[in-house]
């Protein structure tokens, strides 16, 4: 992994400190992949084996290794050309995909470590979807959703944006059951 393959600002074009804390930021970012992707070396024979045989690991292997926050600050980093044509995937914007990204790594790592969802939020907020209007989610007196954010609803959001629609469907169907039942009690 190198520098040159991220989003860096040249020195002419901003201040030292930005310039800086880009660079840091990267730097980080690739120690800290490679720290993953030592460990896994160890662990993970497909990573072994292309460490062993072609002395790289390609991208669409290594996403397997890292964790979700990783990616998520990986894709803030990258070459904005290149962000570009991964957001088109999903016909959003950059922008969209980025705190989309954020606002799911923050729900996952919630999970991840056992913590309560409910009435969580995220710092980052998703921009407004079509969705928010179709599901004509109330707006506070600053003309903003009231929810659908940067909270759990936000997920679902998210979901129904990013995920093929049968994939949404079968998620969905399943939160509603486990939501039916749990009322239930």
């Amino acid at each position: 992994m190198r520098y040159s393959n991220f989003d860096y600002i040249k020195y002419d074009a901003a201040s030292k400190i930005k310039v800086s804390n880009r660079a840091k930021h990267i730097n980080e970012l690739i120690s800290k992949i490679q720290m993953d992707l030592a460990q896994a070396t160890l662990k993970k024979d497909y990573i072994n084996h292309y460490v062993v045989k072609h002395g790289y690991v390609p991208l669409w292997v290594l996403v397997n290794t890292i964790s979700f926050s990783r990616l998520s600050t990986f894709y803030k980093l990258m070459k904005q050309k290149e962000r570009i044509e991964v957001s088109q995937h999903w016909d959003i914007m950059e922008q969209d995909l980025s705190s989309y990204i954020e606002v799911l790594a923050y729900f996952r790592n919630l999970c991840a470590h056992d913590d309560r969802i409910y009435n969580a939020k995220c710092k980052k907020l998703i921009s407004n979807t079509p969705y928010h209007e179709n599901l004509q989610i109330p707006k506070n007196d600053k003309n903003q959703y009231i929810c659908g954010k940067n909270n759990i609803f936000s997920v679902l959001i998210i979901s129904k944006i990013l995920l093929p629609p049968e994939e949404f469907n079968t998620m969905f169907n399943k939160i509603s059951g486990r939501l039916t039942s749990l009322s239930k009690n």
